[in-house]
């Protein structure tokens, strides 16, 4: 019987909605206003445990408005790992885009940030999956020619009803067991299906 291909060496994640709560919150300000939701950590640690890489892709503008500094978001990231850690799981790398409405490449929905982490890591993008709970995750997973899931955590069925085509689950870890046991769709078709009803922004417009 032929084994099973080896699983990508990278699973791409949205932060707030995604591992972190951010339903009764507009931004996560606080290390304390951190929240992990029922059954990320875990999720993260079963992806860990069978040694694939996990990134965070996350918009925080909150940065770019005044509301927040650099180093109040490394101290978040530290109680997310913190968080994560009492469970035996971890994120490998936290790629962040501070800007609001800068014209600057790396906020989502561009994929300025996918396509860094690739660029930083061995990353085979047409293979590594992006989970997000937003329009704007699929979009700019599109456009670094990752496949995307969506989550119903967060503000996913939102995202859900605009992407219905695409694979929704209804938490990281319901995808995560997907994932693992090799039952998700095939990459290829899922990146066909976002090409047919993706429309990718234009160079020129501001993030």
């Amino acid at each position: 019987m032929p084994s099973s291909p080896p699983l990508p060496t990278t699973l791409f994640l949205d932060r707030d909605g995604v591992i972190n709560r951010n339903d009764h919150l507009y931004y996560v300000l606080k290390p304390e206003e951190m929240e992990l939701l029922p059954g990320s950590a875990e999720a993260i640690a079963a992806v860990n445990q069978a040694g694939i890489r996990v990134v965070v892709i996350t918009n925080q503008a909150h940065i770019a408005k005044g509301l927040s500094t650099e180093e109040k978001l490394h101290a978040i990231h530290q109680r997310m790992q913190k968080l994560l850690s009492e469970k035996a799981a971890h994120v490998d790398a936290i790629y962040h885009c501070p800007h609001y409405n800068s014209g600057c490449r790396c906020r989502k929905p561009l994929p300025g940030l996918i396509l860094q982490a690739a660029a930083d890591h061995p990353v085979e993008l047409a293979k590594s999956w992006f989970v997000g709970d937003s329009a704007r995750d699929m979009v700019a997973a599109h456009g670094a020619g990752c496949p995307g899931a969506i989550v119903r955590s967060g503000h996913g069925k939102k995202a859900a009803a605009s992407y219905p085509e695409l694979p929704i689950f209804d938490d990281l870890g319901s995808f995560v067991r997907a994932y693992l046991t090799g039952t998700l769709p095939d990459p290829a078709d899922v990146r066909a299906t976002m090409a047919r009803c993706i429309t990718l922004p234009e160079p020129a417009e501001k993030a």
